[in-house]
């Protein structure tokens, strides 16, 4: 009964300026918490479940993928939910100065460059399909002239370019 309580430390990373550094503690079973720390120990952030962690190359922010609480996970598998209707990822960015957050909900992925000037690229969950059929009904109304897609050709997907700092966004 013990052996769930029991923690581990991993993904121990420090920031390429060495003011920061993070790591992950993890429940044998649960949710884990990401702890970011300043070297001279002056502040300290948690952000629970935490995955996919990133500095930024200036060291300022640290940005994360938010997974689902382990139980709402568990609760759709049990009842069979389809894909669509899953929990999501969500996407957190922190300031490691202010401690603030800028939270976003639905994110399938996200990348900073190595030398990443202030940006990041990610990727918003599609929407459910019924969502797009019906969206896709009242665009073709409105410009009849749009020659009709071929069946076989499908949209590519939806990524947005970041601007950390600013929150400034491109698609």
């Amino acid at each position: 009964s013990t052996y769930d309580t029991w923690k581990s430390i991993r993904n121990i990373t420090l920031s390429d300026n060495g003011k920061w550094l993070f790591y992950v503690v993890a429940p044998q079973d649960g949710d884990a918490v990401l702890e970011v720390k300043s070297t001279d120990g002056a502040k300290a952030y948690s952000i629970d479940r935490a995955a996919a962690m990133q500095f930024t190359e200036d060291g300022k922010y640290v940005v994360a993928t938010i997974l689902p609480k382990s139980e709402d996970t568990k609760k759709a598998r049990r009842a069979k939910a389809k894909p669509e209707d899953m929990p999501k990822n969500g996407l957190t960015i922190l300031n490691l100065e202010t401690g603030a957050r800028t939270d976003m909900e639905k994110i399938s992925a996200f990348s900073i460059a190595p030398h990443d000037s202030g940006w990041l690229i990610y990727k918003p969950e599609p929407a459910k399909p019924a969502a797009k059929a019906e969206g896709a009904k009242s665009e073709a109304s409105a410009d009849q002239k749009k020659p009709a897609a071929k069946p076989d050709h499908k949209p590519g997907d939806l990524w947005m370019l970041r601007n950390i700092a600013s929150g400034k966004e491109e698609k």
